[in-house]
């Protein structure tokens, strides 16, 4: 991993740990969509630290299967593990622009990241969550 990657995975955690809660919103959206894989990569980029608090708030049986996928991680692939924390990063993003500048902007950056059916998915799970 070459050095500003590694800045780019310190300052994506950073942002991580300050949104816990959503990034766990959005493993549980992989989690559905049984995209392991996905989560052990991002898990396993962001560190052990971030990735216990967020065990703390999955079921055991989610802990296991994710702790499987990490552990038959052999090479990561780097454009899979971009491409992963790209995904990650533009949900947070999202979900920063539908608090501030409304929920169109958020559909358009959710739909050109995982594409329509998944953008619908969680934007209707953030309007739950700014009904609460």
């Amino acid at each position: 991993m070459t050095s500003q990657e590694t800045d780019i995975i310190e300052q994506f955690s950073l942002a991580v740990n300050n949104t816990i809660e959503i990034v766990v919103e959005l493993i549980k959206s992989y989690i559905s969509w049984d995209s392991y894989a996905k989560i052990a990569v991002f898990l396993y980029s962001i560190g052990s630290e971030l990735s216990v608090e967020i065990f703390k708030y999955l079921t055991e049986e989610e802990i296991e299967e994710i702790t499987f996928h990490v552990a038959t991680l052999d090479k990561i692939d780097v454009n899979f593990r971009n491409t992963t924390l790209k995904e990650f990063y533009d949900f947070l993003t999202a979900q920063q622009y539908i608090e501030a500048e409304g929920i169109d902007y958020a559909r358009v950056l959710l739909e050109n990241s995982l594409g329509s059916q998944k953008a619908i998915e969680i934007i209707e799970r953030f309007i739950e969550r700014l009904e609460k």
